[in-house]
């Protein structure tokens, strides 16, 4: 079954995509987006290897990326930690 039901991202969600996603590039971190029929999860995976997972699940995408960024940002932290 396809979903036929269009939704509208907030200008603000979009911003705080663009975030996760120059974040993630500059430290080698993929960003997923993945919609469902319950919300969005936000998640991430190591480019060359080493997992992956989620950041937040949500309804709405705004509510997911925001709350899957201080996440993200300590994740970076930690690898700029060990890549130094």
């Amino acid at each position: 079954m396809t979903n036929t039901t269009a939704q509208v991202i907030e200008p603000e969600a979009l911003e705080v995509v663009g975030r996760l996603l120059t974040i993630g590039h500059a430290h080698g971190i993929g960003i997923t987006f993945v919609p469902d029929e319950d919300g969005w999860a936000v998640g991430h995976i190591r480019f060359g290897g080493g997992g992956g997972g989620f950041f937040s699940t949500e309804a709405d995408l705004l509510t997911a990326v925001t709350e899957a960024e201080a996440p993200l940002i300590e994740m970076a932290e930690r690898l700029r930690g060990r890549d130094g």
